[in-house]
């Protein structure tokens, strides 16, 4: 799964539009939307604030899984 598909994902899981999830981080509407479509590849600062928006780890958000 790509970052934007998972980001795509946590929002919908929530019941959320793109507006909403954009109010909520402070990263503008079409931005969300380039993200979700894999145009964009967002920086560590949105990572953040879509991680905490969506109140899941930055792991969880890019999919990574961490081995011991």
């Amino acid at each position: 799964m790509t970052i934007g598909e998972s980001i795509r994902k946590q929002r919908l899981d929530r019941g959320w539009t793109q507006t909403e999830l954009s109010s909520r981080t402070d990263i503008a509407m079409i931005t969300i939307s380039f993200y979700e479509n894999d145009r964009f590849f967002p920086s560590v600062i949105s990572l953040i604030a879509l991680a905490d928006a969506f109140e899941i780890s930055l792991d969880e958000l890019v999919g990574r899984k961490v081995q011991k």
